[in-house]
Parts: structure tokens; C-alpha cells; sequence
């Protein structure tokens, strides 16, 4: 199939006006060539003849006139004057070609219709109001977030600004079309993606009356084309759920959830609700963050790292985060294969569903006992630096 598409790319860029404008430049770089070794170069070894000629060819073909070489018959002169006036001109049209070429690339890109090619990127599908949040974070965080892709039909002015708004502190692209769509998702190199946002989207129908709908297609058709990308998704509605954690999200929050125990804190107790809205609203340099514990901080106790992050950035450890696999069918089916196990085996392989192997999932243990074991590769939650919590 792909020796095919690439079959009839080739045979379309043959039928343009630059492909032919090239073979009409290199007919006119050849005859020049052939024509001053025959009436110019009458002597030394053919080689050096013949590099001799074709410099002169380009040089002439380029009017940058070194005068190094230059024709000295008629019939020479001849050749010069063909090669100055023929190829002069297409030398003008094939780089007029290749300027409107990215010319039109350019504009592609701005609305959106360029194929991305970048790998261990993030990808943000949907649009909403929250949308803006989310890049202005991860612009804050531009070290862990350099290539950032847009999925949605936002509208191409406003992609526009947004890209320019964000190209300094981040690698922004933008892809216009339905996230749910797999071909759209490919321009958007969800393949080779390292985290997936899904986020409930207005930017077609102007509301939220399909969002948790496309949410859960959307992270149908991205573990299709990538089993192993994180994703991760937010919902409107939690009757929704069931339908999500079918699709195999890896995680998801509620809209409502957050807010609504913030709320409720207003009236129960005092500071809780201030201290919950600042760490939300420093999400920045500081605010609640997890660092990857190093080998060399391994094997330490809860309350020596609570220390160490203590002393050295003045931060508060609180809780941390272990990658943990899920039990599959690798686990299960005894190491000895027998014809059932290679039945069960391939049946699921078949139905391409990930049920045999191992999966992860990320267990967070908060403000565990203080002679807690960490491991290399845990994952810190912390609350990084001073966030005033006025009360």
C-alpha cells in the first residue's frame, strides 16, 4: 500500500512544472558542457577536460562570471550565449519554484494541514477555554516540554496567535481536523507521541454537547495506533466512565471533581480551600511536582528524603509515586507452552487485545510511614518551593 502511495507521489512530482523546468536546466548544463569540451578544451587528459567544461557550464549558467574559464571561439561563444540566455531562465523559474514551494508549505503549516514530524512529544487533542492553561504551563516547563502538537478544528486565526505566542518558550505545531479520526492523528505523529492530553472539545460544534462522546473515540483510535502512549483525559460526565476505562485510558479526572471539594472546604474547614486554589493557581516554578529518584538517593527512608528535598530545594516530600505492572496472561499461562496456552495466546493476538501482556500502573502512596523504603525509579511528589497561602 505504502509502494503504491509512493509510486503515485513520484509520478505526480514528474508531471509538474518545476520537474520539468529541472530537466530542461540540466539538458542546457549538459549541452554547455559538451560544447566547450568540444570547441574550448583541445588539450590535457579528458578528466581534467571535462571538470574544466562543467565548471564553466555552471559558472556561466549562474552569470557569476569568475572568468577563470572563458570561450575564445565562435563557436564556443555560441554555446555561451545559449547557455546564458536558456539557462539563466530556468535557473529563475526552478528557484521561483522552490521559494513558492515553501512558501505554500509555510501556509499549510499555519492552517494547519502539514503532516508533524516529531518524536517523544506531547499531544494535546480538543480545545476548550482550558486549552490556553495547559500550553502556558507547559511553556513554564519548556526543558521536559519542548515539542508541543495541537489536534482540533480551532479556527486558523486563532491557531495563528497561539503559535506565535508560544514559539520562543516552546515548539508549537498545530493540526486541524477531528481528533477522532485516525489519518488526523497521524499528521499529528500520535505514533510516535510519549503523552496524549484529551481534553472535552468546543472548537467544532462551538459546545460541549459531543465532548465526552469524541474523548472516548479519541483514545479508541490512539491505542490503536499506539498501544503504549500514555493518555490521559478529562471527562464531563462520570456516567461516561465506564465507556473510558473500556477505550484503555491510562488516566482521567471528572471536571467538577476538583472544584467541588474546594468548595465544600469553604465551609468545613479553615485554609484547606485557600491552600488547594495555590497550589493550583502556582502551577508554575513551584507547586506540586514529581521528581524521578535517582540510584543515589535509593534505598533512603521516607523521612531521609523528606530531608534531603527539605534542605536541598526547600521543598515538602508528601507522598511517591511507584510504576507497578498489572497482572496479564503472561502471568497466568504456566513458562511450559502447551497447545492451550498457545491458543489463548493467539486468540487474543487476533482480537489485538492488550490482555496479554503486562500493563502499568502508577501507584501514589501518600505520607507513608516515616522508615518507608524508596527505590530508584519512584517518582517524588513534592510541593516545591514557598507558595503563599493567604488565609
Amino acid at each position: 500500500m505504502i509502494a503504491k502511495m509512493n509510486k503515485k507521489i513520484s509520478f505526480r512530482f514528474v508531471k509538474t512544472t518545476e520537474f520539468r523546468v529541472a530537466v530542461f536546466a540540466f539538458m542546457v548544463l549538459l549541452v554547455g558542457t559538451l560544447g566547450y569540451f568540444s570547441f574550448e578544451e583541445t588539450s590535457g587528459d579528458i578528466l581534467t577536460r571535462l571538470g574544466n567544461s562543467f565548471w564553466w557550464a555552471i559558472v556561466t549558467m549562474g552569470t557569476v562570471g569568475y572568468g577563470d574559464f572563458t570561450a575564445n571561439t565562435f563557436w564556443g561563444r555560441v554555446v555561451g550565449v545559449f547557455v546564458i540566455l536558456f539557462g539563466v531562465g530556468f535557473i529563475s523559474l526552478l528557484s521561483g519554484g522552490v521559494a513558492s514551494y515553501f512558501v505554500e508549505r509555510k501556509i499549510r503549516e499555519a492552517k494547519g494541514l502539514e503532516t508533524v514530524k516529531f518524536k517523544n512529544h506531547i499531544v494535546l487533542c480538543g480545545w476548550n477555554a482550558d486549552g490556553k492553561n495547559i500550553l502556558k504551563y507547559l511553556a513554564e516547563h519548556e526543558k521536559e516540554t519542548k515539542d508541543v502538537v495541537i489536534i482540533c478544528q480551532l479556527d486558523e486565526n486563532e491557531a495563528t496567535e497561539l503559535l506565535s505566542i508560544y514559539k520562543k518558550s516552546i515548539n508549537l505545531k498545530f493540526v486541524k481536523g477531528d481528533h477522532t479520526h485516525e489519518h488526523t492523528l497521524k499528521r499529528g505523529s500520535v505514533h510516535d507521541a510519549s503523552v496524549i492530553l484529551i481534553i472535552p472539545d468546543s472548537s467544532a460544534e462551538g459546545d460541549f454537547s459531543k465532548a465526552d462522546e469524541k474523548t472516548i473515540l479519541a483514545t479508541l483510535a490512539i491505542k490503536t495506533l499506539n498501544p503504549k502512549v500514555k493518555t490521559y483525559a478529562e471527562l464531563l460526565n462520570s456516567s461516561n466512565i465506564p465507556h473510558l476505562l473500556r477505550a484503555n485510558i491510562d488516566d482521567f479526572f471528572v471536571r467538577g471533581d476538583f472544584s467541588s471539594y474546594i468548595l465544600s472546604n469553604f465551609a468545613i474547614y479553615q485554609g484547606v480551600s485557600q491552600t488547594l486554589k495555590s497550589l493550583t493557581e502556582t502551577l508554575g516554578e513551584k507547586g506540586l511536582i514529581s521528581l524521578q529518584i535517582l540510584p543515589n538517593l535509593a534505598e533512603k527512608n521516607f523521612s531521609g528524603l523528606s530531608s534531603y528535598f527539605r534542605e536541598k530545594r526547600g521543598a515538602i516530600l508528601i507522598g511517591i509515586a511507584r510504576e507497578e505492572k498489572e497482572l496479564g496472561l503472561e502471568g497466568i499461562l504456566s513458562p511450559d507452552t502447551s497447545a492451550i496456552d498457545d491458543f489463548i495466546k493467539r486468540k487474543f493476538t487476533e482480537a489485538e487485545k492488550g490482555f496479554y501482556e503486562s500493563k502499568q500502573k502508577v501507584n501514589v502512596i501518600l505520607n507513608p510511614s516515616d522508615s518507608f523504603k524508596v527505590n530508584a525509579g519512584d517518582y517524588a511528589i513534592i510541593i516545591d518551593g514557598e507558595i503563599d497561602a493567604k488565609l
